[in-house]
C-alpha cells in the first residue's frame, strides 16, 4: 500500500497541461445536479444517502484531470471500492 501512495506522489506531472477551463466548470455544474436528482429519484440506490455523499464528495475530484490523471481515477476507485466492501460487510 505505501508503495501504490509513493508511486502516486511521485507521479511526474503532465508536460505544459491545459489550463482549467469553463467546460470544466461546466461539467463540475451538471456532474453536481445530476448526482442530487439521481440520488433522489432512484429508489433502487442501495444506501441512498451515502452514495449520494460520496458523489457530492467525489464529483469535484473531476477538477483535478488535467494536472493530475492519475489521482483522478485512483482516488474515486478507491472510495467506490471502500463503499462496495462495506455494504458487502
Amino acid at each position: 500500500m505505501r508503495d501504490l501512495i509513493r508511486s502516486i506522489r511521485a507521479e511526474p506531472a503532465p508536460p505544459n497541461p491545459p489550463r482549467r477551463v469553463w467546460r470544466d466548470w461546466a461539467l463540475l455544474g451538471l456532474a453536481l445536479p445530476g448526482a442530487v436528482l439521481e440520488g433522489l429519484l432512484r429508489p433502487d440506490l442501495p444506501w441512498r444517502w451515502v452514495s449520494l455523499a460520496y458523489g457530492l464528495i467525489l464529483i469535484p475530484v473531476l477538477l483535478w484531470r488535467r494536472t493530475a490523471p492519475l489521482a483522478t481515477v485512483i482516488v474515486p476507485f478507491s472510495a467506490v471500492l471502500v463503499l462496495d466492501v462495506s455494504r458487502l460487510v
